[in-house]
């Protein structure tokens, strides 16, 4: 899109996304993944910017003092924990929530992902895929990219995708009798 910024909340800090918005007074879309990854003081501003088309920081400790400029500018925000959101700001956005994978989907985000990153080959990526849908049961590509960068071969797909939910801290890991089936399977694996 012309006039846009796409910004990744994980990679950049707030205070770079303002002095941004200030370089760039006539950008109309910001685009940013993430956006609960954004410290507090950040979402603040730009909570002010989209209440009344004004983006405003004061600089109180680097004695740079305060400043405003007025944008016409409409944020897009993603996110997969909108619970972290300073609520003013999330009721500033028409909420979304997006269907889950099918797992065909899943499966081709695998191959094109692991392909592309780590020249994975088709039949480690389906693998790799078939491990976290279907035994991981996160269906979280993050899971993909992790035992991708670790699982070269066929043959350590499982071994991989089973250390990672034994050793994983429990908060990740949903408490069922596959897993424990799972945990079973790897006390059997030859290391």
């Amino acid at each position: 899109m012309k006039n846009s910024y796409f910004a990744d909340g994980t990679a950049m800090s707030g205070p770079g996304i303002i002095d941004y918005l200030f370089d760039h007074p006539n950008l109309e879309f910001l685009l940013l993944d993430e956006i609960d990854k954004l410290d507090c003081r950040s979402q603040m501003v730009l909570l002010n910017l989209m209440e009344t088309g004004i983006l405003v920081e004061t600089r109180a400790r680097s004695g740079k003092g305060q400043r405003s400029q007025k944008m016409n500018l409409k944020v897009f925000g993603t996110s997969n924990e909108s619970e972290k959101l300073i609520k003013p700001l999330k009721s500033r956005f028409i909420e979304l929530q997006l269907d889950s994978y099918t797992w065909e989907e899943f499966r081709e985000i695998a191959i094109k992902l692991l392909g592309q990153r780590y020249g994975t080959t088709q039949d480690v990526a389906e693998k790799i895929a078939h491990e976290v849908w279907y035994n991981l049961k996160t269906k979280d590509v993050r899971d993909i990219l992790q035992i991708g960068k670790l699982a070269i071969k066929l043959e350590t797909v499982h071994f991989v995708a089973a250390t990672l939910h034994k050793y994983r801290p429990r908060k990740y890991i949903k408490e069922d009798d596959e897993n424990e089936e799972l945990d079973e399977q790897f006390d059997n694996l030859e290391t």
